[in-house]
């Protein structure tokens, strides 16, 4: 969890790490979390890091204000 009300400032980043993941499986890998982007919000993305190549891979994002639901 990250605090976005004062005192946080815009650059300020949650991480989450966790253990590899094998994806050269045919099973399926799912990642499951849960988000509240209500009032005065910039934006969350997801990265995934070690894909083929040193750079993160952008997976999924959201900008602005998503409603007060969870």
């Amino acid at each position: 969890m990250i605090e976005t009300s004062f005192p946080t400032t815009p650059s300020d980043r949650a991480r989450l790490r966790s253990l590899i993941f094998d994806g050269t499986n045919e099973d399926a890998t799912c990642f499951r979390f849960w988000f509240h982007m209500y009032g005065s919000i910039g934006s969350s993305s997801i990265y995934i890091n070690g894909v083929k190549s040193k750079e993160p891979l952008w997976v999924w994002g959201l900008q602005g204000n998503q409603g007060n639901q969870w």
